[in-house]
């Protein structure tokens, strides 16, 4: 009778010795090689989109902290935010934090006035402005072949953190307050009536009014929302938005609608409905 024990024996002829087998056979050797393959195959698409998930978390989170101080500078500075230069290379909405040493605009550390309230020395190294960094951004593109909708300037070229040291924009209608509050000035760009935004102006939940983002939420919310492409972290209209309560979401944006339930770029009360139709207004002439 041949036992289960004798069945995985090899006997050395003349020695009366059993040699146990530990040898893979061919056959063996290639189903190994084929279940290990099709467990990559499974387990690469997991793997990659895991790593996208978490580059967007890493966003999410910048713009959560850079929110974050903005709250503790308003406290500091009576609810009022900082107003916005007309002088060239002077625009709040890039330079209110990040990196100036050698960015193409070579701004002065004094503008950053948000490092900070993030615990960033002053003058910020490269390696100590990472909250303002998004690893995925690059430069600018368009979705349109005609010449007149091809990017131009620095942003054509080179990602907004190697032009302005800034990932991350800030609400323009904050930034550029009165500019973009049709009540607030005149006709001539000239004569315009600002004053410096205070939270106490805002008649809407601070929880859904932006206060920076990712740049395709510029471009997604806007008249050329399938026109300009900022889109890092996904081919939608999605970006991460940083609110004036201090928390941030990556959410799904609205082509062309700067004003939902959900989030609002106005600091001027309008609504759902009104913004749409402003939208559409906006495109019929196209």
């Amino acid at each position: 009778m041949v036992n289960a024990w004798s069945k995985n024996c090899v006997f050395r002829r003349g020695s009366g010795v059993a040699r146990s087998r530990s040898a893979f056979t061919l056959i063996e050797l290639l189903v190994v090689i084929a279940i290990i393959a099709l467990l990559m195959g499974l387990l690469l698409p997991v793997l990659g989109k895991a790593r996208k998930t978490a580059r967007i978390l890493k966003c999410t989170s910048n713009v959560g902290q850079i929110s974050t101080a903005w709250m503790a500078y308003l406290n500091d500075y009576d609810e009022t935010f900082p107003l916005s230069s007309f002088e060239p290379g002077e625009s709040l909405q890039w330079i209110y934090g990040g990196y100036a040493e050698g960015d193409a605009y070579n701004y002065t550390p004094e503008k950053r006035m948000l490092n900070p309230y993030l615990g960033l020395p002053h003058p910020a190294t490269l390696d100590d402005v990472s909250v303002f960094r998004c690893t995925e951004e690059r430069e600018l593109r368009s979705f349109r072949t005609e010449s007149y909708y091809q990017p131009s300037g620095p942003l054509a070229t080179m990602p907004p953190f190697e032009v302005y040291g800034n990932s991350y924009m800030m609400n323009p209608h904050i930034a550029e307050h009165g500019v973009f509050d049709a009540a607030a000035y005149d006709l001539n760009l000239n004569d315009v009536r600002r004053v410096p935004l205070r939270l106490t102006m805002v008649p809407l939940a601070l929880s859904q009014v932006t206060v920076n983002f990712d740049l395709q939420a510029f471009y997604s919310v806007g008249n050329f929302a399938e026109i300009w492409d900022a889109r890092w972290h996904s081919p939608d209209h999605q970006a991460n938005l940083g609110f004036l309560d201090g928390h941030a979401s990556f959410m799904t944006l609205e082509p062309g609608v700067a004003h939902t339930n959900d989030y609002t770029f106005k600091v001027s009360h309008k609504t759902v409905a009104e913004a749409r139709e402003e939208y559409a207004a906006s495109q019929s002439g196209n």
